[in-house]
């Protein structure tokens, strides 16, 4: 959960005119390259945050909120 979330907010934050606005800015001069280019490099730095977060913690942020929440 915390993965997926964390990524919306990031495209959110690197799409849309709340943040970089890349969207406006490549939209149809770019073609779909950037767009797959931008997912690559999320994912992989969604792989690597995960693992090391998960060497450290059982659980996410998130989802130790979720544990927390539901234990009450």
């Amino acid at each position: 959960m915390s993965s997926y979330v964390l990524q919306n907010v990031l495209c959110t934050l690197l799409c849309y005119g709340v943040g970089l606005g890349l969207t406006e800015r490549f939209g149809s001069d770019g073609g779909p390259w950037w767009v797959m280019a931008m997912w690559a490099l999320i994912c992989a730095f969604l792989i690597a945050g995960s693992t090391l977060w998960l060497r450290r913690f059982s659980h996410g942020p998130l989802e130790s909120v979720q544990r927390w929440a539901l234990r009450r």
